[in-house]
């Protein structure tokens, strides 16, 4: 049963660029996000590891179009992080739940976006509807209520939703660290968007009933990016003021 997953860039056309991207990526995420004191043991373990280019890896490369001038692939390597015999289920654009059969282990996935707010308006829910997304909670919102409009339609144990809502209220959860790292890299534009758009991994197990926590998706995001999130902020800022949403954490 395989419990790693091998992620390469395909951002280039050709493999050597995209060999350097990979190797530039790994550092950033070790300097400028494993360093952050709140994230430094959630942020999923990983290490970069130059793989050979063989036959597989060859059609791979190929099937993305990519031009093989390089002799490997540069590959960053973490853990799998739900059950490798578990089903998905997708909830919404941002979360999606994992359970294995015996629903003794269950992951939740999700992506909670922007929670330290640089605006007067909470910005996931303003661009929510912005987007037409009918998102009926917000992870700034107290737990309880978000775990019981998220998981309202989805066969789940219940010790699994009293430990998430317990997890979450907690002053070390993981969203709070992820506020409180956003709000100390504020002034980062780099780091800022890279944890403004991370993935987390909550994984619950039955016999422990315990939450552990795991943050991936912590790349650094190229800069012609900056210029949509800027036509987006600028967006959101004309958008209609009774359609802005205000809340808190």
């Amino acid at each position: 049963m395989h419990n790693e997953v091998y992620r390469i860039c395909l951002r280039y056309r050709e493999l050597s660029k995209n060999n350097d991207y990979a190797a530039r990526n790994f550092q950033f995420i070790n300097s400028k996000v494993r360093t952050l004191p709140m994230l430094a043991d959630v942020v999923v373990p990983m290490r970069l590891e130059p793989v050979p280019v063989d036959a597989l890896w060859g059609e791979v490369l190929q099937e993305e179009n990519i031009s093989i001038d390089d002799s490997y692939v540069e590959c960053i390597k973490m853990p799998l992080l739900h059950a490798g015999d578990s089903t998905c289920e997708e909830l919404d654009h941002f979360n999606r739940i994992y359970q294995c059969a015996t629903r003794n282990a269950v992951t939740w996935e999700f992506k909670p976006k922007w929670l330290y707010q640089s605006t007067d308006y909470c910005r996931n829910c303003t661009h929510n509807a912005w987007k037409g997304r009918d998102i009926q909670y917000c992870f700034l919102d107290d737990p309880e209520l978000v775990v019981e409009t998220l998981f309202r339609n989805c066969d789940v144990p219940l010790e699994f939703l009293h430990d998430v809502v317990k997890y979450l209220r907690s002053t070390d959860s993981v969203t709070r660290r992820l506020f409180a790292a956003q709000e100390l890299v504020k002034d980062d534009l780099a780091t800022l968007m890279t944890l403004r758009d991370v993935t987390c991994f909550l994984t619950w197990s039955r016999a422990e009933r315990s939450i552990g926590a795991s943050i991936i998706d912590v790349d650094q995001k190229p800069e012609e990016k900056l210029r949509h999130w800027q036509d987006t902020e600028m967006a959101l800022a004309s958008f209609p003021e009774k359609k802005k949403a205000h809340h808190g954490l």
